[in-house]
């Protein structure tokens, strides 16, 4: 074997040893990150568009200071949120059905479909719209208007 091939082995090891003994921290953490990826990548729609000049980093980043005076990143929150709920939600449901035949998956969207779902786009609305200092009417409104369509477009992943 080559000195290339072990090393790669070698890592692949170590990163199966990690990913398992600390899943639900990769987990939490890799919401925060795809959360604030795809923020970046709806600013680059908009700036194809025409719509914006240039990336707006305080929207991605969107800062709250806490007690401590460290920050966190809004978004990042909300993605460690929906990462933890979904390692939980997923591991459960893979317990509760472990096969992997066709109607057990079937079984499986549908449940993530009706019940996950609602649940991260709740999360994600009136999490995001405390954290911003939004009143509850307010975010009742944008649960209004952004609800049906993020369930739809959720819905044809």
């Amino acid at each position: 074997m080559s000195a290339r091939r072990k090393v790669c082995a070698v890592m692949t090891r170590m990163a199966v040893y990690v990913f398992d003994k600390y899943h639900f921290t990769i987990n939490a953490f890799s919401g925060s990150a795809i959360m604030c990826v795809g923020d970046i990548a709806q600013q680059n729609v908009e700036r194809y568009h025409g719509l914006s000049d240039g990336y707006d980093w305080s929207r991605t980043g969107k800062y709250l200071y806490n007690r401590s005076e460290t920050i966190v990143t809004r978004i990042a929150v909300i993605g460690s949120i929906l990462g933890s709920v979904q390692h939980v939600f997923y591991r459960s449901l893979d317990n509760r059905y472990p096969a992997r035949d066709a109607f057990t998956i079937a079984k499986k969207i549908f449940i993530d479909q009706t019940v996950c779902t609602p649940l991260n786009i709740i999360v994600f609305i009136y999490g995001l719209g405390f954290l911003e200092h939004k009143t509850l009417a307010e975010i009742n409104e944008e649960f209004k208007d952004k609800c049906a369509m993020i369930f739809l477009v959720s819905f044809s992943r």
